[in-house]
């Protein structure tokens, strides 16, 4: 989710040994005992393709359906976009051609901590837009679900109060930029929906962030975390919006959604 390791001075050896525990995200986790957004719908789709289920190497192009590069800030993003659309044309995914396709994506962490307020504002509505424009010409049937960013303010160990607010700010910007990018552009037709599904993004203190980071480097989010992650997005797909929830409290209390035959995504 989020890397900046040259700015956030974390640790490399345990980051590098631990490997990329993709089988575990909460969007497209797999392995058993995972909750995750992914392996909430195949219990409803049991055909459904895109799972991952190992670790990979850090640094790695991905696994499965998963596309995301360490470190990747929204340039990397149509690279990405370009990487699901060369994996499904292969032949072996040939039947997904014409299925519906829901296309998560996370993106922001990592420009919040390695640009600043000006250069984001600059450049991260105009590279999201082309990755956007790509999966809409490449990529039928699609519906994408564009997150936004949790408080990570706190992600630095020691920060001072300034830089903590600094990068609040910073992350506050991303997530209306997300929001105005999918505003500002008429994205959906009958074959094509981009939707804004908002993580909590909530300011956390140093005390309540500690609690959702991972003990192996620091810095990315525990299973904890994940887990709130993916029953927030798994939730919100199923509100209309101006009625999805924003708060850990309300993802918290919120039951668990059980779509029947007449639910539809939001």
């Amino acid at each position: 989710m989020i890397s900046g390791l040259g700015k956030l001075g974390t640790p490399w050896l345990p980051w590098i040994l631990s490997g990329e525990h993709r089988h575990n995200t909460c969007i497209s986790g797999g392995a058993k005992d995972t909750i995750s957004v992914g392996r909430l719908l195949r219990s409803y789709s049991p055909d459904l393709a895109g799972l991952n289920y190992y670790k990979t190497r850090v640094m790695s192009s991905g696994s499965g359906f998963n596309f995301a590069r360490s470190g990747s800030t929204v340039d990397a993003l149509t690279d990405q976009v370009t990487a699901l659309v060369n994996k499904l044309a292969r032949p072996e995914y040939a039947h997904l051609a014409q299925k519906w396709k829901m296309v998560v994506i996370w993106i922001g962490g990592n420009d919040l901590f390695v640009r600043d307020s000006a250069t984001i504002t600059e450049t991260f509505p105009a590279a999201l837009v082309r990755a956007l424009r790509r999966l809409k010409a490449l990529v039928p049937n699609c519906f994408v679900s564009l997150l936004t960013l949790p408080d990570l303010s706190n992600a630095r160990p020691g920060a001072l109060p300034a830089e903590i607010e600094s990068t609040r700010r910073r992350g506050r910007l991303v997530n209306t930029l997300i929001r105005s990018t999918v505003a500002d552009y008429h994205w959906d037709c009958d074959t094509f929906r981009v939707v804004v599904q908002p993580i909590p993004e909530e300011d956390i203190g140093a005390a309540e962030y500690k609690g959702f980071k991972s003990m192996v480097d620091g810095l990315h989010p525990n299973v904890l975390a994940h887990q709130l992650f993916a029953k927030a997005v798994w939730t919100n797909l199923f509100r209309a919006e101006g009625e999805k929830l924003t708060t850990y409290e309300d993802v918290i209390m919120s039951e668990w959604v059980r779509p029947g035959p007449d639910t539809y995504f939001l």
